[in-house]
C-alpha cells in the first residue's frame, strides 16, 4: 500500500503537471480565440482580407 502510493504519486506528478500545464495554456489559448467573438472575426477577417 505504501509502496504503491510513494511509487505512482512522485511519477505521476511531475508527468501530468507539465502535461496539463502545456494542454491547460494551450488550450487556454485556443479556447479564448474562439469563444472570444474578437478572436472568430479576426480569424475570419484575416482569410476575407486576404
Amino acid at each position: 500500500m505504501m509502496k504503491g502510493k510513494d511509487k505512482t504519486s512522485p511519477m505521476e506528478e511531475p508527468t501530468i503537471r507539465p502535461a496539463c500545464k502545456k494542454s491547460e495554456v494551450g488550450s487556454k489559448h485556443e479556447r479564448r480565440r474562439q469563444y472570444e467573438p474578437d478572436g472568430r472575426t479576426k480569424h475570419k477577417a484575416r482569410p476575407g482580407e486576404k
